[in-house]
């Protein structure tokens, strides 16, 4: 009976997982699109549904679901089918679909391109990365440890430049010290200023237009001596609309500006209300907390600290023997544990698919193709892969047995150190685009 329910559980689970990427791809990233190739789709789902199904593992190890022997088979089961798919299939089918657009007539020399193109790719995967002390002696070239190793590096990777990114668009986004102060009535200016502009240009294209009506009659009677006088009249007709150009892209400037101003207002009025200052003070918790992964970081880099405890073990340890507190650490560690990774996976989930979803949005998602999806569905992979890596640190040293266990001897605190790197480096270079996209908007132009 213990069996047909861990079986639910996970059939349920898979199907669950497999439902929200399908639907996920078909509808957010396609925009309700149809894809030629179905297959995009059903790659898409299967890789999400599993990786996911990677991270709820971690949840159910800690709260103990499922019996011990059937987590382990699950473990391994998932992993190996993730490897597959990123390894194998998916590049193969990208290589497949780019070999077609090719439109080889001879379809043996375009099986030869595609395996010698698969073949590239996976020496590229193995040379590239195998300096990097990611594992911990030597390994077989397709060991399991062998390939999640390479997968992690890039897949922290990417992890880290999100994180980066998004610790500095917090702090830019919800701290009041980086809106633009504007004046109460510099909205009215700049929209008195585009009347005027329009007024000016309607003005002189009319007085462009009656110089034209004027001179066609007189241009039949043209005669050597009024040459002279026709081209300095052409001549002044393209300072005209030179003028007239100029002052269409400055008013278009100000139109810009426009919107920016009445946005910057709307989330003035916004901040005023309940719903505002609630997102406000939940803006002042997250800054803290981006600051505090920034000067974690650094100190992790510059001391070397890893492989210290889990944060939810050190925060109890600290509140048992520094604050005197009386409470059983082991039951709550593993509670605030269960808590913590469940809001860190779904966090780190909920993150990805809304970075794709601002991504797709800027291009038309009709024009979409099969190799857009499978090359998301292979960052999305390797993100949520190295996602369960890295979540190995933030969970007590008693779970961490399974990860060891499937994954293999890897050198962990190497991928951390990577993460803070390369989180440090998209930091600086996230704050260096900030400064420069910050606009300071001339108040004394519409004066």
């Amino acid at each position: 009976m213990s069996l047909i329910s861990d079986l639910f559980i996970i059939i349920g689970s898979q199907a669950l997982l497999f439902f929200i990427g399908h639907w996920y791809c078909r509808h957010v990233l396609c925009g309700n699109e149809e894809i030629p190739n179905r297959h995009s789709e059903i790659l898409f789902a299967s890789t999400f549904s599993l990786c996911c199904i990677l991270l709820l593992l971690v949840v159910f190890e800690i709260i103990d679901i499922l019996a011990r022997e059937f987590r382990l088979l699950v473990w391994k089961s998932a992993l190996y089918l993730v490897t597959l798919l990123l390894v194998v299939f998916i590049p193969n089918n990208i290589a497949e679909l780019a070999i077609r657009k090719l439109s080889f007539k001879n379809r043996k020399f375009a099986n030869m391109v595609l395996w010698f193109t698969w073949l590239i790719i996976i020496y590229c995967f193995y040379k590239l990365l195998g300096p990097l002390p990611v594992t911990h002696g030597q390994t077989s070239l397709w060991s399991i440890e062998s390939i999640v190793s390479r997968v992690g590096v890039i897949g922290v990777l990417m992890v880290a430049t999100m994180a980066g990114f998004g610790a500095v668009n917090c702090l830019y986004t919800s701290l009041p010290c980086f809106i633009q102060r504007v004046p109460e009535d510099y909205a009215e200016k700049v929209e008195r200023q585009i009347g005027k502009t329009f007024e000016m240009i309607a003005a002189k294209k009319l007085r462009t237009l009656d110089a034209a009506d004027v001179s066609e009659p007189l241009g039949k009677k043209q005669s050597l001596f009024n040459l002279f006088g026709a081209s300095t009249s052409s001549l002044v007709d393209n300072e005209v609309l030179e003028e007239i150009k100029s002052l269409e892209a400055f008013n278009e400037r100000l139109f810009m500006e426009y919107v920016e101003i009445n946005a910057i207002n709307r989330q003035k009025a916004y901040a005023k209300t309940l719903r505002g200052k609630y997102f406000i003070f939940v803006g002042y918790v997250l800054s803290l907390l981006s600051s505090w992964k920034m000067v974690s970081s650094i100190i992790n880099i510059v001391f070397d600290r890893y492989g210290t405890v889990d944060p939810v073990t050190r925060v109890i340890t600290i509140a048992v023997h520094y604050m005197g507190f009386d409470f059983d650490v082991k039951f709550y560690s593993q509670n605030f544990s269960f808590v913590f990774v469940g809001l860190l996976s779904l966090c780190s989930v909920r993150t990805l698919l809304v970075n794709f979803a601002k991504l797709f949005s800027i291009f038309n998602p009709g024009r979409l193709s099969n190799i857009s999806i499978l090359l998301t569905t292979e960052v999305m992979g390797m993100y949520l892969l190295s996602s369960v890596l890295l979540v190995r640190m933030s969970i007590p040293a008693e779970y961490r047995w399974i990860i060891t266990e499937v994954f293999g001897n890897l050198a962990y605190p190497f991928y951390h150190r990577w993460f803070d790197e390369i989180f440090i480096l998209s930091v600086m270079a996230s704050t260096a685009f900030f400064v420069i996209v910050h606009k300071k908007y001339n108040f004394k132009k519409c004066e």
